[in-house]
């Protein structure tokens, strides 16, 4: 028979692996009354989940069948390419022929400087602070592992990096921003600028 101390190990690796239902988050409620409000409606029965190894997720709550629709988002709730170009850094992205990702990762940061002026507002204080990949490891953790993985993590995060420069370098360029009446500075949002690459690396398939 396992003794006490076995049992509140046991207590303690099941409560971190626990599947946490997100439906009741503030954050999740504001974000699904927006979309609702902007003409989505829900398809599937499908409920945002925190997976304990693979981060945030939808978690479907009935029978999938192979052709079954799980989700329709409108396109005017979208961030893309079209509706960055149409911002305030419109011109600045298109001077600069940036990367999808890049662009991208840039609409997501000035609009979180626009705060409840945005239109994304809810979306964007609905993503994660950061994202389960090896992007976002610590040193120690980078340390760790093989070197010819640690060597292609630590390439694309520099890579990451000089794209935040150059992106910063075009937009401390342009004239002040209409909401702050500042030159936008965006090393603030550096974490962010992070977070929306990754995003919209593995996300590219909806854009």
């Amino acid at each position: 028979m396992m003794g006490r101390t076995w049992r509140r190990r046991c207590r303690r690796k099941c409560s971190t692996d626990q599947v946490v239902s997100l439906g009741q988050d503030k954050k999740f409620q504001q974000l699904v009354q927006w979309m609702k409000h902007n003409g989505w409606s829900q398809v599937g029965r499908l409920a945002p989940t925190d997976f304990p190894s693979t981060g945030r997720g939808l978690k479907a709550l009935q029978h999938i069948s192979s052709g079954d629709i799980l989700a329709t988002i409108p396109g005017k709730l979208l961030m893309t390419v079209e509706t960055a170009s149409k911002s305030l850094f419109g011109d600045v992205f298109r001077r600069n022929k940036l990367l999808t990702q890049q662009v991208l990762a840039a609409h997501i940061v000035f609009e979180k400087h626009l705060g409840e002026k945005s239109f994304w507002a809810n979306y964007i204080s609905s993503l994660p602070e950061e994202i389960k990949t090896p992007v976002f490891s610590s040193s120690a953790e980078i340390e760790a592992l093989p070197e010819h993985l640690s060597s292609k993590l630590n390439t694309y995060r520099s890579n990451v990096s000089e794209l935040f420069r150059m992106l910063a370098e075009s937009m401390t360029s342009v004239e002040k921003c209409s909401h702050c009446d500042m030159y936008f500075i965006p090393n603030p949002y550096r974490g962010l600028f992070f977070v929306g690459v990754v995003y919209n690396k593995l996300s590219s398939g909806i854009y």
